[in-house]
Order: structure tokens, then C-alpha cells, then sequence
């Protein structure tokens, strides 16, 4: 639930900026997850209400403990490979991770992996271009442990 918070004020900030006849900016895609749809899919709702207005481009959920294979945001990250890559290195993009340690460092491994599998980089330069990404603040980072 808290690491949803950050991105609830970017949806707020969208809507508010929307009522004001501001526009939408772009596209906004959600990542997610959580162990179990009824209880922990705690903001349901308010995400899906933000989809239906336009505020929130596209919603992707992993409930990692209702399939036989446990599935988080990362893997969603890396099936959507292509897209995620175009929004990212193609259009400029930003990627905020709010979570978890760990599940924060699988996701930069997915975006990195995105950057061999989509932009045909070494595994080298898809490193350094996660620096140039976070040092340019587009890939910013609240985690805890």
C-alpha cells in the first residue's frame, strides 16, 4: 500500500491539472503488485477511476500469490519489453520504483534488460545508460527495506 503513495499524488496532480483545463501530459502507465487482489489491492478503485478518466494511460496488476507461478510487476515490466522501451528511450520517459529494496533492483534489472533485448546494447552500456537515466532524474528511486 505505501509504495503506492508517490504515484496517488502524480494521478492526483494529473486529475487536479486536468479540471483545470491543463491537459494530460502523456502517457502514464502503473505497475502494481502485490500478493492478493482482494486484500491488498488496496486503492482498486481510485486506479481504476483514474484509467477511466485518462489520468492513468494504462494499469498493469501482478498478484504474485494467486497463480501457480508467483508473477511481479518486473515480469509485466519485461513482457511489455518493447512499449516500455519505446516510452522510456524512445519518447523520453520517466521511471519512478517506489517499494521494496529488492523488488526495486529486479525492476532496474528488467529496465536494463529492456536496453539489451530492445535497444541493442551490451550489457555494459545498458548499465551505464541505468546511471545516465537516474543521473538525468528519469529513473528515480524510493525504496526501503
Amino acid at each position: 500500500g505505501t509504495g503506492i503513495a508517490p504515484f496517488r499524488a502524480f494521478l492526483q496532480e494529473l486529475q487536479t491539472r486536468a479540471a483545470r483545463g491543463a491537459g494530460h501530459s502523456g502517457h502514464t502507465r502503473l505497475y502494481f503488485g502485490c500478493r492478493h487482489s482482494r486484500r491488498d489491492f488496496l486503492y482498486q478503485d481510485e486506479l481504476a477511476a483514474a484509467k477511466a478518466d485518462g489520468s492513468l494511460s494504462e494499469l498493469r496488476v501482478a498478484f504474485s500469490r494467486e497463480t501457480e507461478r508467483k508473477v511481479y510487476v518486473q515480469h509485466l515490466m519485461r513482457d511489455d519489453g518493447a512499449q516500455l522501451w519505446k516510452l522510456v528511450h524512445g519518447e523520453g520517459g520517466y521511471v519512478y520504483i517506489c517499494g521494496g529494496t529488492s523488488m526495486g533492483r529486479e525492476v532496474v534489472g528488467a529496465i536494463q534488460a529492456m536496453a539489451v533485448e530492445h535497444g541493442k546494447m551490451s550489457d555494459g552500456a545498458a548499465a551505464d545508460y541505468i546511471k545516465v537515466l537516474t543521473a538525468e532524474g528519469r529513473l528515480v528511486q524510493e525504496l526501503w527495506s
